[in-house]
């Protein structure tokens, strides 16, 4: 998600008619968001479980990114997509492995830690290239409405399943 934003906001804000100072002010305001609500995602996860806050976060992140070509290039209505989509999934590496921790075994958690590095490096070269390659084939607004897309169908199919005992998934 980050790779994809940090490479690909600067052609989508050109392409959609924003300034190059436009531009540098909204790109951070994705970590800002995942900065400013990653503890207190961490404590609602504690609270009201980790699957249930990952499901919210990417439901809501999903919507805040599909949402993101509407705003056209007005900047506080970017702002505030930019800093809910990144508050709300910019912690899902974090979450997840604290999820991981809950269900799977001790010694599991080296393998689930080492998964999710693969996955998150996988998707950091690939996130990139399928943004640029929306955006070359006309689709500018395409990349938000993908990793929109891809957020809330992980939000949906999470609720498909349910935890029994504590330590396994079955479908409901």
């Amino acid at each position: 998600m980050e790779a994809g934003i940090n490479s690909n906001f600067p052609v989508y804000g050109l392409r959609t008619g924003m300034g190059e100072s436009q531009i540098a002010f909204l790109l951070p305001f994705i970590g800002i968001g995942g900065l400013i609500l990653q503890l207190p995602l961490g404590m609602l996860s504690d609270r009201f479980g980790r699957k249930n806050v990952l499901i919210a976060c990417g439901i809501i992140g999903g919507a805040a990114f599909m949402a993101v070509p509407l705003a056209g290039a007005a900047t506080a209505w970017l702002v505030l997509l930019l800093c809910l989509a990144g508050g709300m999934v910019g912690s899902f590496f974090s979450l997840g492995l604290a999820y991981a921790a809950d269900i799977l075994p001790k010694a599991l958690l080296p393998a689930a830690n080492v998964i999710a590095s693969f996955h998150f490096n996988i998707g950091s070269i690939a996130g990139p290239n399928i943004g640029g390659t929306l955006m070359q084939y006309g689709w500018n607004g395409g990349v938000f409405i993908v990793m929109g897309l891809a957020f809330a169908i992980f939000g949906a199919v999470g609720t498909a399943f349910r935890t029994s005992g504590g330590r396994s998934q079955e479908p409901l």
